[in-house]
C-alpha cells in the first residue's frame, strides 16, 4: 500500500511539473524592452529620494569599504556625501553645475564642472560622464548611455531584502565603441532594480581592467518622495580655496 502511495505521489508530481501552466511560470522570459518600459514608467513617479549606500571594492586581495548619504530631486539635483579610504567628499549638483569638495590629507580641494557643457562633450561615456545630470540609482535615466558600453540582458525577477526586483546583467562590448570606454574593457555589470519604483537596490561591476578592482554598491534606508530643502543642492566654495575646473583637466 505504501509503495502504491509513493508511486501515486510521484505520478501526480510529474503531472504538475509537466503541465504547460507550471512550465510557463518557471520559465518566464522577460524581454529587455518590456522591462525597461516598466522601469521607465515607474521611475517617473520618483520626484525625490533620500537614502544611504554601502560600497565595497575588492582590490589586490583587500576589501575597501565606504558609505554614501544621498539626497536627490528630479530632474537633476543631487547631494552625495561619500566616505571612502579615509577621505570625505561631498558632491553637489544643482542642475547646471557640479561641485566636489574633498577633505584630503593635502587639505581641502574643490572642483567644479558645467553640467550642460559636460553632457555635450561626454561622447559615449556611460553613467560617470554621459549621465552627469542624471542619477545612477535610477537605471532608466542612464540605460541609453550605458548601452553604448554594455550588452544588457534580463535574468529575471527575484526577492532582495523583501523587495521584488528585476535582475539585469551586462557584458562590456568587444570592441568598445569609443577609446574613452576602455576602462570598462572585459567587465560585467549586474543591477537589481525595484519592480515597483525603478530604484536600483544593488549594483556590481567586476572584471573592469581600468577600474582597479571589483565594485559593489548596496542601497538602503530608501525614502521615496520626501521633502528636501533646496539648500541641500546649493554650494559656495570657502573663501581662499582654489577651485579646479574639471572640464579643463579633461582636455
Amino acid at each position: 500500500m505504501k509503495r502504491i502511495q509513493r508511486y501515486l505521489a510521484i505520478f501526480l508530481a510529474g503531472l504538475v511539473l509537466g503541465s504547460p501552466g507550471f512550465a510557463a511560470e518557471e520559465k518566464e522570459q522577460l524581454s529587455l524592452e518590456e522591462v525597461m518600459k516598466d522601469i521607465t514608467t515607474v521611475s517617473k513617479n520618483v520626484k525625490s529620494l533620500k537614502m544611504r549606500a554601502n560600497m565595497g571594492m575588492e582590490a589586490q586581495g583587500s576589501l575597501l569599504t565606504g558609505t554614501m548619504q544621498i539626497w536627490f530631486k528630479a530632474p537633476g539635483k543631487m547631494r552625495m556625501v561619500n566616505e571612502f579610504m579615509g577621505i570625505t567628499s561631498t558632491t553637489i549638483m544643482d542642475g547646471k553645475l557640479l561641485w566636489v569638495e574633498a577633505q584630503t590629507p593635502m587639505g581641502l580641494q574643490v572642483m567644479k564642472m558645467d553640467l550642460t557643457a559636460a553632457e555635450e562633450g561626454a561622447g559615449g561615456m556611460p553613467g560617470a560622464m554621459g549621465g552627469l545630470g542624471q542619477a545612477d540609482f535610477l537605471f532608466a535615466n542612464t540605460f541609453k548611455e550605458e548601452s553604448k558600453a554594455f550588452d544588457f540582458t534580463v535574468e529575471g525577477k527575484e526577492q532582495l531584502e523583501g523587495e521584488e526586483v528585476y535582475v539585469i546583467s551586462g557584458k562590456a562590448k568587444d570592441p568598445l565603441p569609443d577609446p574613452s570606454l576602455e576602462l570598462l574593457a572585459g567587465s560585467t555589470k549586474k543591477v537589481w532594480i525595484g519592480v515597483k519604483d525603478g530604484i536600483t537596490r544593488k549594483m556590481d561591476v567586476s572584471g573592469a581592467k581600468g577600474m582597479g578592482g571589483d565594485i559593489s554598491i548596496v542601497y538602503a534606508d530608501i525614502e521615496l518622495n520626501p521633502t528636501i530643502e533646496e539648500s541641500r543642492f546649493s554650494y559656495t566654495p570657502p573663501p581662499g580655496v582654489q577651485v579646479i575646473d574639471m572640464a579643463e583637466m579633461m582636455r
